[in-house]
């Protein structure tokens, strides 16, 4: 097959061996690479760590619902404050040990965590709370074990989220590209090798769980694409939407998703004229940005669903967020955005050198070029050009870019309806579409080689991003946390 080009035959087979043991490699990488990544890093240095596993505590080992009331006489677990001056955690956090230099002398975690940080207690009243559920029997199971061991088996679950979101997405790219193993390859490479990934992934985090769930949902959704509609994938595909509500707003862009794939069919079905399929996804567009942004005014970023059916929602001021004073805040977010994914571990303050920073910003800006010049001409504009791709790959591709889409405007929504970057553009909120975005970073990335030579992107593809990778480990983790 020459190079590049895309067809559709017949779904794989997943026992093939010729298609498992690249699967079986990226598995055990994932698990390997997030295995070190979980003992480099010490205890509750990671996003919102100790919080998160202060309230899997409260529910497996107290018995007790992680309410402000229920903080606010609760001692946190009582070698809290050890573990924390230990690993010289508020050392490496750049901020001061609430003990030693802010004079705390509770023992209540609502009083020493979040005293300097912008994070809080995870309330139930404010957060979704099935990560937490999930992990409670683990937690209650382990009480007798040490803390430190504690968050590391905690850590092990998050991780093997993770791997089975690296499974998800082989399947899902390998059942759309059937005949060509480059995009799956290069999917899984990217979450493997991707090293802020493989940083949240190996922490007590919400993230790996909602990951996992989006992405079993693109994989039943492509499923039902190619092999048919079935009551019971249509109540897997329910199911999956109804645990992401559960799990973290990040994945709520999986309803107005489905929309895009249902517009998608019934445009082809009716034969609706391209005028109005063009209106039904410029509505959905709008209904979605202006949805999400009065989700976030009205319930607490999506967290408190509850009070969106309250008789108090109120409509924001719709001018103040295309003011000309906005524009250096959607500059500094997206600043903000790229440092995020070039790496930016910790509790946000161990981040890649700047220089790299700026490499990435003309790379990502190259890289999406390309996937713009790829869909306007292979998925929009099919017959034209040397790539072969069937009208129902084209279809699944263009959900995809509706999901990246959709995606981008849940995160940007909090920015948005507060204007303030205190929100920022934290890469692990995009990770529930890291499918649809690391197909189209490599077709991007591919697009910016001249035809003849493409054959070469996935080997340079992977070999950058495990180079990168190291360089981000030992010039950047493993000095700060070790120096």
């Amino acid at each position: 097959m020459s190079a590049g080009k895309l067809r559709l035959a017949a779904i794989p087979q997943i026992n093939s061996t010729s298609l498992s043991w690249p699967l079986i490699l990226l598995v055990s990488l994932t698990l390997l690479r997030g295995l070190l990544y979980l003992s480099i890093f010490p205890p509750f240095l990671a996003p919102d760590e100790s919080a998160h596993f202060e309230a899997i505590r409260l529910i497996g080992q107290e018995k007790k619902w992680p309410t402000a009331e229920v903080y606010s006489v609760t001692p946190m677990h009582p070698d809290m404050i050890a573990t924390f001056e230990k690993f010289r955690i508020w050392s490496l956090a750049n901020l001061y040990s609430p003990t030693r230099n802010l004079g705390v002398t509770s023992n209540l975690f609502v009083d020493y965590y979040p005293t300097q940080i912008a994070g809080s207690e995870v309330v139930a009243d404010s957060y979704l709370m099935l990560y937490h559920l999930i992990l409670a029997p683990l937690s209650a199971a382990t009480a007798s074990f040490d803390l430190v061991t504690q968050v590391y088996l905690l850590r092990l679950v998050s991780l093997l989220f993770a791997t089975g979101t690296i499974v998800m997405a082989w399947f899902t790219v390998r059942s759309i590209f059937p005949a060509e193993p480059a995009p799956a390859l290069a999917v899984g490479t990217f979450i493997t090798f991707w090293p802020m990934h493989a940083h949240v992934d190996a922490s007590i985090a919400v993230d790996p769980l909602a990951e996992l769930i989006a992405s079993a949902f693109f994989l039943v959704l492509v499923t039902i694409y190619l092999k048919g509609f079935s009551r019971v994938r249509a109540i897997l595909l329910l199911g999956l939407l109804m645990l992401a509500v559960l799990t973290k707003p990040t994945t709520f862009f999986l309803f107005p998703t489905l929309a895009a794939a249902l517009v998608i069919f019934f445009s082809r079905r009716l034969k609706w004229s391209t005028l109005a399929t063009g209106g039904a996804f410029a509505l959905l567009f709008m209904l979605t940005l202006v949805g999400s942004i009065i989700l976030h005014e009205n319930s607490g970023g999506g967290r408190k669903l509850s009070s969106i059916f309250s008789f108090s929602l109120s409509l924001p001021d719709w001018s103040r967020f295309v003011a000309v004073e906005t524009g250096p805040l959607y500059l500094q977010s997206l600043n903000f955005a790229v440092l995020s994914f070039a790496g930016l571990f910790g509790w946000s303050n161990i981040h890649v050198p700047w220089a790299w920073v700026r490499f990435w910003a003309i790379l990502l800006f190259l890289i999406i070029l390309g996937s713009l010049i790829f869909i306007y001409q292979h998925v929009l504009t099919p017959g034209q050009h040397r790539y072969e791709l069937s009208s129902l790959q084209r279809r699944i591709l263009i959900i995809f870019i509706f999901a990246i889409i959709f995606s981008f405007i849940g995160v940007v929504a909090p920015i948005i309806a507060t204007q303030s970057p205190s929100w920022g553009i934290h890469s692990r909120y995009y990770f529930p579409v890291v499918i649809p975005l690391a197909l189209y970073l490599f077709f991007g990335f591919r697009q910016l080689f001249p035809f003849r030579f493409r054959h070469l992107a996935l080997p340079v593809w992977a070999v950058g991003w495990f180079t990168y990778d190291s360089l981000v480990l030992l010039l950047v983790i493993l000095p700060y946390l070790f120096s």
